[in-house]
């Protein structure tokens, strides 16, 4: 299918560069290259109005052949889940709670009960209308144990799928076993998009959603291609298309980008150099998203040394998280501190503990861990893991930790059926 091209102006690499990460949870992969001058890269991507028409050519890393389109077990196929689906509740520009398919919400005075009104005039993919009863059954599905969805862990301890009910067509009332304030909240996670009631069988391949775009093609982890929907709720799109192409290399995509193969690149962090050069060309654009992402290297605890929870506080309090930032991010990054919530969050914490590699050191004596030896697992995944490991390594080393950095072979999953 042919289709007229112009994302127009200069293209766009909607990127959160390395430069915009902010890090996360206390331990985390870490590194050290040598620190030099922040380079220079715009603040913002370019902006302008844009041109009416034509079709988005979007390349985005490798996923699993296993990926799917179901946003409840999804761990992938982000673009596309935006894309095709609504959720009730999403985050607005401003970082508050902004209406999506509820249009309004309320607890009862013990915040024991949610009552949602679902918005009127909404249609699917399929034109069937939307209803409380796709919003019960999406919630459902989540919790469903078969489902495996990651944000069941969350809702479970919450929301009883016995007990929701939909007193009419655009009423859902969600009974809580606890009282949560902020359980709306809970509901603006990606595995949060509303399907079509019964749908689960099927969603994972046909993506029938209440979204701008509706799915023309999908291929786990390989190409697809989303149209504009005529009858969305909120207008048509200013899109008529978006294509999506994997590329596996980072610099693969970078270097379709700037030759005009590709207009936005997904998913992707670029290490500095590659940073600078796509902002210096003519054809593109860096997009910087301030603390729009995380890094958190997580230990196995439920494996020796870090089933002991002072080997787990020594490697905490062994690095420093300012110079990794300083080192493997070349000072464009915020220190985590072992809190995700981003410094721009009203809930941000400012308090954390101190770097200290003697009370690691200590620790690590007591637990008859002193001079203890661990491998760390990085990967080209990201260019930024690398680095940060290296320089956990380098860190860690002033409590005494020797640290190994592996990578491990290349491995693809595969989809088992049966």
């Amino acid at each position: 299918m042919s289709d007229i091209h112009r994302p127009g102006r200069r293209s766009v690499l909607a990127a959160a560069t390395a430069g915009a990460a902010s890090l996360g949870a206390s331990w985390l992969l870490t590194g050290c290259t040598g620190a030099s001058a922040a380079p220079a890269l715009p603040a913002g991507a370019a902006k302008g109005d844009p041109d009416r028409g034509g079709t988005l050519r979007i390349a985005r890393p490798p996923a699993s052949d296993a990926e799917t389109l179901d946003p409840a077990s999804a761990l992938s196929a982000y673009e596309y889940l935006g894309a095709l689906y609504n959720r009730l509740v999403r985050i607005g520009a401003d970082g508050k709670l902004a209406p999506d398919l509820a249009e309004s919400w309320e607890p009862d005075d013990k915040a024991r009960t949610w009552t949602f009104r679902i918005r009127r005039g909404v249609t699917f993919h399929d034109g069937r209308p939307l209803t409380s009863a796709d919003a019960a059954y999406t919630l459902r599905h989540i919790l469903d144990e078969k489902t495996a969805s990651p944000q069941a862990a969350v809702l479970a301890p919450l929301v009883d799928a016995r007990q929701l009910r939909t007193p009419d067509d655009h009423t859902l009332v969600v009974p809580l076993k606890t009282p949560n304030a902020e359980f709306p909240s809970l509901l603006t996670h990606y595995n949060c998009y509303v399907i079509p009631d019964g749908s689960a069988r099927a969603i994972g391949r046909t993506g029938i959603g209440t979204g701008p775009f509706k799915l023309e093609s999908f291929t786990p982890a390989g190409p697809g291609r989303i149209t504009a929907y005529q009858d969305h709720w909120q207008g048509r799109p200013v899109l008529d298309a978006i294509d999506f192409y994997t590329v596996a290399d980072m610099q693969a995509r970078s270097n379709a980008l700037l030759a005009g193969q590709v207009d936005l690149l997904s998913q992707t962090n670029l290490d500095f150099a590659t940073a600078r050069v796509v902002a210096a060309s003519d054809r593109a654009t860096v997009a910087r998203v301030e603390n729009a992402q995380w890094y958190v290297l997580p230990m196995l605890t439920t494996e020796k040394p870090f089933t002991d929870v002072r080997v787990r506080q020594a490697m905490k309090l062994a690095y420093d998280p300012e110079y990794v930032v300083k080192v493997a991010l070349q000072g464009a990054g915020t220190a985590g501190w072992d809190n995700p919530v981003p410094p721009s969050d009203p809930a941000h914490i400012a308090a954390h503990p101190e770097h200290d590699p003697d009370k690691a050191r200590h620790l690590l004596k007591k637990a008859g861990h002193e001079g203890l030896a661990v491998d760390l697992y990085t990967s080209s995944y990201d260019p930024i893991f690398t680095p940060m490991a290296l320089a956990y390594q380098d860190s860690a080393k002033r409590a005494g930790i020797r640290v190994g950095s592996r990578r491990p072979p290349r491995t693809r999953t595969t989809r088992r059926s049966g």
